[in-house]
């Protein structure tokens, strides 16, 4: 039996579906081919037993016959050590599947023309048995590895069936099971019950407990910045780049520096996480923006996150900086290119994709873009100067656009009637705190100066 094979073709294999569980390191390929004469260059790869289109070894040889006939050459690959999947029962709703184990695939691609020999005798593969308790270890490793990977890969979309994230999760559920990075990720996506058996410990978290003495306010206050504390230093120390990414994906990384500011603000008296976000921002003008924002066509949320945000932010930190100050003024230049104003004198946008250079406005895409949403996401660089020096350039944008939330109403406040604003702040600042957050909220609970209600519910009366 044999195989003809072009130039730059070959064959393709896969061994028997497992019966059971085996932890493995190496690879011993038989080729027999017919009829080569001349040095022949191939590649050899072999897929991994758990995400069957994952890559386990690679090699490159060059075949060198010796005659005319039939001739055996024989290789040797060895690597980190896998563990393929074996059979499991799989459960989906009320229906219970037998499903079998994933087999090893093999490829082997030729430069030259081969006829191959098969079959009886002719080419075949043995894998190399190690000990399964010494390869669980870096077995393990690489999947979380993966695992995460895929994570990183598929958040955007929250595509948590996605075999690219399902595959590694499920070794790991069978495999190991009590891995800190699995758990916590396997309970991120569900605890789904992949399949027959499957444990996986909960994460049980232990309130801690306040002996200090403290208002519960300010013991739980203090709890969460030491928590945030220790998860921006960790970031800095080990993720942060020379060139100031966090993580190597720069517009998902800015969604996450915009956090930082309140503690860099408030919990930052070695200026650690400030000069991080520097670090950042810097990068972000050098590498990944053009005129303060991004270079392509998106739609408005996504293009906001390539980082222009973080343009007007840097004011926060920097006060009077000059250089924060012009880069905040040219993220905020583009938006006669993105809005257009109405005969009634307020704003409305063009489209919902833009770029540094304009708008994508042809056929639906400019027809109704409408108000709201993630589109008052890019005027959040203009907010910034609103806020810093209440700017005049950008002030008549927000007059027009009239937004009635968050961060934006509170931009709208200071182009408008700004002594009713401050008002209504004082009236926010007068409420009690509690653990969960504010109590007594001004919206339904109107309260008085004169009688507040402290964190543990008792009367607390203000001097007039």
């Amino acid at each position: 039996m044999t195989c003809q094979s072009p130039a730059f073709g070959g064959f393709q294999a896969t061994t028997e579906p497992p019966t059971d569980a085996k932890a493995f390191d190496g690879m011993l390929l038989t080729l027999v081919a017919e009829g080569m004469t001349d040095p022949t260059p191939v590649r050899v790869v072999i897929k991994e037993p758990v995400h069957s289109m994952r890559d386990w070894l690679i090699a490159d040889a060059v075949l060198q016959p010796k005659g005319k006939g039939k001739q055996t050459f024989t290789l040797l690959l060895k690597g980190r050590p896998v563990i393929n999947m074996p059979p499991t029962r799989v459960v989906e709703k009320t229906v219970t599947n037998d499903v079998a184990g994933v087999s090893f695939g093999l490829t082997v691609t030729a430069a030259n023309p081969v006829k191959w020999a098969m079959g009886k005798d002719g080419s075949s593969v043995e894998f190399c048995v190690t000990d399964m308790k010494a390869a669980l270890p870096v077995a393990g490793d690489d999947q979380i590895e993966f695992m995460r990977e895929a994570y990183a890969e598929l958040m955007e979309g929250h595509a948590y069936s996605d075999p690219l994230l399902v595959l590694p999760m499920r070794w790991l559920a069978k495999f190991a099971p009590d891995r800190m990075k699995f758990r916590q990720m396997y309970e991120r996506v569900g605890s789904p019950q992949w399949f027959e058996g499957i444990y996986v410990p909960k994460l049980v978290y232990e309130e801690p407990k306040n002996t200090t003495g403290a208002p519960e306010w300010a013991f739980w206050q203090m709890q969460a910045m030491k928590e945030h504390e220790r998860i921006l230093h960790w970031y800095i120390d080990e993720v942060q780049l020379w060139n100031g990414e966090l993580g190597g994906i720069w517009n998902d990384d800015t969604d996450h520096i915009e956090n930082w500011h309140d503690h860099a603000l408030c919990m930052d008296d070695d200026n650690k996480i400030k000069n991080a976000i520097r670090l950042f921002c810097v990068g972000l003008w050098k590498y990944q923006l053009e005129e303060g924002v991004g270079k392509y066509v998106q739609d408005a949320c996504h293009f906001y996150e390539e980082g222009m945000g973080n343009m007007g932010m840097s004011l926060v930190l920097d006060d009077g900086d000059p250089i924060s100050f012009a880069r905040a003024l040219t993220a905020s230049s583009h938006y006669e290119k993105w809005l257009r104003q109405k005969p009634d004198g307020a704003y409305e946008w063009i489209s919902e994709f833009m770029s540094v250079n304009g708008v994508w406005s042809a056929r639906e895409f400019g027809s109704n873009p409408g108000y709201g949403g993630h589109k008052y996401d890019i005027m959040v660089p203009g907010g910034y100067l609103i806020w810093y020096n209440r700017h005049p350039g950008v002030a008549k944008y927000y007059r027009g656009l009239k937004p009635d939330h968050g961060f934006h109403k509170s931009v709208h406040d200071r182009v408008t009637d700004f002594a009713a604003a401050k008002k209504h702040y004082l009236e926010e600042a007068l409420k009690p705190v509690g653990k969960g957050g504010a109590k007594n909220h001004i919206h339904s609970h109107p309260i008085t100066r004169e009688k507040l209600y402290s964190s543990r519910g008792k009367p607390l009366v203000l001097n007039k």
